[in-house]
């Protein structure tokens, strides 16, 4: 730990240490850096403010029947992360890596994906709870140019993450999953007024393994094209399952605004990405199994008024629209090169998403450093409306999330104590699940009627968090811990959640 505290110290060796003393203080901080928080890297050239190195430690746990059927009952996460910013020759240099330990079980209808997607349709499901073993390795890196005639800076950001997985039970998987994103950017200041423009590219790659410990017993899957439709396969013997593929890229940007006075920031973004996902089946003969087109579209606004800007405003929707394609194949056998010739690209499922949030927060600062109490509410609207088009089935769910929250810092000398708590209810506007088809796949059609069940449901949350800081010279000791318990009554349905950080601020 020792040696890490100092590699890390060099580094990041001229970056700003006055100021936040707790996890609490450097929250404040980065909450009203609005900008830092963004993909634009160069915007650390004119924003580089409050911004500290951070080593930490943490435990996630949840558990509990209140979750969607290819997400985990229970997990426990071991997590190392660190981050730290310094300036090199007049560039901005900020960094991070986390590594992750996952440990997953109750987990149902995934047989090949570290993260199933909702609107992936294609997709091998099979009817056993299972447990996933599962490794992150998640890095980003920005890099911010000096400004240039006093207004103009340039910067990227990258992102690379490396993520591997194991189901545990017949049939098992072994899944690597790589992605890669590049966001050049710029940034031009003109008074109180700021522009900022970034441009996106991902690359996205995921193989995995389907296979069976028991090699003398088959195991029943099911090839889903979306909604309940698919086909039955196996895995095991010669004519089962073979590897699968998913590649995918996205393109896009942003454009970004913002404004900075005596008694008011703003921060504004509009963001768009196009992108296309590939599914194939067995390397030695390509066999496409279909593909998505996603676009995706965001906005979001953030600001801070009054004289020590206490009042914060945040506002934001995203968009995502996804068409499912399936292909029509013949399977060329010309001597010395056989291969799938895609005859037809139809068209057959569709998933529309929408996530809405507004919120409002009053911040009660010691000083322009040190954060005292706040109180604030928030509204999370989210929609699906997803349909397949022959047959026809549909899936779709409407709800509001409305919470409160409150938190008060208690400082005495070098120690400092926070304690939060936190509260919710969501409302269910409804939810649907309609399928016309044959019922040779109904173990599919039966998790989208449990999740529908669960997205038609109200429930009620409320939680807690306590967090203790010790500072010693430049150095700040923290301890976080928060829980939250989740409850529907019809059905009766609960979840626990917990997490524990011991962290470093330096």
């Amino acid at each position: 730990m020792k040696k890490i505290t100092l590699i890390l110290t060099a580094l990041c060796a001229g970056a700003i240490c006055a100021g936040a003393q707790s996890i609490a203080d450097n929250e404040y901080r980065l909450r009203n850096n609005f900008w830092f928080g963004t993909d634009n890297a160069s915007a650390l050239a004119e924003h580089y403010r409050g911004i500290r190195n951070d080593l930490s430690l943490s435990y996630d746990y949840e558990n509990g029947d209140y979750h969607l059927q290819q997400n985990p009952a229970s997990l426990n996460d071991v997590s190392l992360s660190t981050s730290g910013v310094g300036k090199v020759g007049g560039f901005v240099l900020w960094g991070g890596f986390s590594f992750h330990n996952r440990f997953e079980q109750g987990a149902r209808y995934n047989v090949l994906n570290y993260t199933p997607e909702e609107d992936m349709p294609f997709f091998v499901a099979d009817t056993f709870a299972s447990g996933w073993n599962k490794q992150a390795y998640l890095m980003s890196v920005k890099l911010a140019s000096p400004v240039l005639w006093n207004r103009v800076s340039f910067g990227i950001k990258v992102d690379y993450n490396a993520k591997v997985g194991a189901k545990q039970k017949d049939p098992r998987s072994e899944t690597y999953d790589r992605y890669v994103a590049v966001y050049p950017s710029a940034t031009i200041a003109l008074g109180a007024h700021t522009l900022g423009v970034y441009a996106l590219y991902d690359n996205q790659f995921e193989r995995t393994d389907p296979t069976n410990a028991n090699r003398f017993q088959l195991q029943k899957v099911f090839i889903s094209n979306g909604l309940g439709m698919g086909l039955v396969g196996k895995v095991g013997d010669n004519d089962g399952l073979d590897t699968f593929f998913y590649r995918g890229y996205n393109v896009g940007g942003a454009l970004q605004y913002g404004f900075e006075a005596e008694r008011t920031r703003i921060y504004t973004e509009l963001r768009y990405s196009n992108g296309i996902k590939t599914s194939t089946q067995k390397p030695s003969l390509p066999k496409p199994m279909g593909k998505i087109v996603r676009n995706v579209a965001s906005f979001d606004f953030k600001g801070s008024f009054g004289r020590s800007f206490n009042h914060l405003v945040s506002l934001g929707a995203t968009m995502g629209l996804t068409s499912g394609i399936e292909y029509l194949l013949k399977l060329n056998t010309t001597a010395f090169e056989q291969n799938w010739d895609i005859i037809t690209e139809n068209p057959m499922s569709s998933f529309t998403r929408v996530d809405a949030h507004a919120g409002y927060e009053y911040q009660k600062a010691l000083s322009s450093d040190r954060y005292d109490w706040s109180a604030g509410v928030d509204a999370d609207f989210t929609m699906r409306d997803y349909s397949y088009l022959s047959p026809t089935a549909l899936f779709n769910s409407t709800g509001t999330l409305l919470s409160a929250k409150a938190a008060k810092q208690f400082v005495k000398g070098a120690h400092s104590f926070l304690v939060g708590l936190n509260g919710g209810y969501n409302l269910s506007f409804g939810s649907e699940y309609l399928y016309t088809g044959p019922d040779k796949t109904a173990a599919l059609q039966k998790m989208y009627i449990d999740d529908a069940i669960l997205l038609g449901s109200n429930y009620y949350k409320f939680g807690a968090r306590l967090a203790y800081a010790l500072t010693s010279g430049n150095l700040h000791y923290n301890f976080d811990l928060r829980a939250a318990y989740l409850r529907a009554p019809q059905p009766q349905l609960g979840r626990v959640t917990a997490s524990l950080t011991a962290s470093l601020l330096f």
